[in-house]
């Protein structure tokens, strides 16, 4: 009997290129023959093909999801099915991102969350000293104002995209000792004890030319790899494509965690209504698989397996900064159905704030 085409919707992003780059769909179906329809969408356009699964008017057997920010509504609505993956593994906080009361809904793919990095060559040329492992947003910002004086070339290039905007800045509020929502997942009511954290982002804004303020993920890569910024706030998920052929000086960038950061892990999950469930268990348990999650691992830049005592790190200098913001530093938002309404909300009002200039 022939199988049915295996219906899947994934984000653009570095780790998804790899699945079809690196042949990883292609391998999988020329071995066990199952036909899979592999819709890979820009961001712009994949909220609203989610908005459309979440209210019932697009059905796929597998679609991706941003972790702890939608896992919780996915479960309410009884939209998604538990998956029976290894876990031995999982780093324990993707693990734990991944499970509710016990059972595991999400196969993880990437990780997103905050890295520092920078240009050495300029600390050096002006005798100061380098960044440590782990940066705070007021080091940033006083390293922003020095080489705002000294150089000629762009201090520091700056995100501020609607789509992640709230999760750009949110180190700032936190550097400020301010959570913008509640352990409710509740968008809190005095916006007022946002001020500080908007304020310290417009000074950074401030002290960025003009054409690399307000930059998108693409924006950002090219800034840092093109050598056009000394710094930036980038993803971990984003640094195997800024580390490629395409960088220049590879060796001068360093890199950091930073002092209040969030992470998420990006998973593929299984859809209730799925008459496909049997042949969607066994395609992620294959993309979970040790040679494949490495594969992805390396190309995206944000591994979601345990490191192997094997494993050379020197080859992504960036990985130890990784495993300890995955591990220890980053801190996750509320795993909440609210969330989405309120980190939308606030964003609305942090936008407003920043016109203002």
């Amino acid at each position: 009997m022939e199988k049915r085409v295996l219906k899947i919707l994934a984000v653009d992003d570095p780790a998804v290129r790899g699945y079809l780059e690196l042949g990883i769909i292609q391998a999988y179906t020329e071995t066990t023959g199952q036909a899979i329809e592999f819709n890979s969408v820009s961001w712009a356009e994949y909220g609203d093909m989610y908005q459309k699964i979440i209210e019932g008017n697009q059905e796929y057997d597998i679609f991706m999801v941003a972790g702890h920010l939608w896992l919780s509504e996915l479960l309410e609505k009884e939209l998604i099915i538990p998956l029976a993956l290894p876990k031995a593994e999982l780093l324990e906080k993707i693990l734990d991102e991944v499970t509710y009361n016990g059972q595991q809904y999400l196969s993880p793919s990437f990780c997103d969350g905050h890295l520092f990095v920078y240009r050495k060559s300029y600390f050096e040329k002006w005798q100061m000293e380098l960044p440590s492992k782990h940066v705070t947003i007021a080091e940033i910002m006083a390293w922003a104002q020095a080489f705002k004086q000294a150089e000629t070339i762009n201090p520091i290039a700056m995100k501020a995209a609607s789509s992640e905007l709230f999760l750009d800045i949110l180190p700032y509020f936190r550097a400020t000792g301010i959570e913008p929502v509640t352990t409710q997942g509740e968008a809190i009511t005095d916006y007022q004890l946002l001020t500080e954290g908007i304020n310290w982002y417009k000074e950074l804004l401030a002290l960025t030319d003009e054409q690399y303020r307000y930059l998108n993920n693409e924006g950002i890569k090219e800034s840092i790899q093109q050598n056009r910024a000394i710094m930036t706030t980038t993803w971990n998920g984003q640094m195997g494509a800024i580390f490629n052929e395409d960088c220049l000086n590879k060796d001068e960038l360093g890199f950091a965690t930073i002092e209040g950061s969030w992470n998420v892990t990006w998973g593929f999950c299984i859809h209730k209504k799925s008459g496909n469930q049997v042949a969607s268990q066994k395609f992620l348990t294959y993309l979970l698989s040790r040679d494949i999650a490495t594969q992805i691992g390396e190309y995206s830049g944000a591994p979601v397996l345990k490191p192997l005592l094997t494993d050379e790190p020197s080859h992504y200098p960036w990985f130890d900064s990784h495993y300890r913001l995955v591990s220890t530093v980053a801190r996750e938002l509320p795993k909440s159905a609210l969330l989405s309404q309120s980190m939308a909300t606030l964003v609305s009002y942090i936008e407003g704030q920043l016109s203002e200039g």
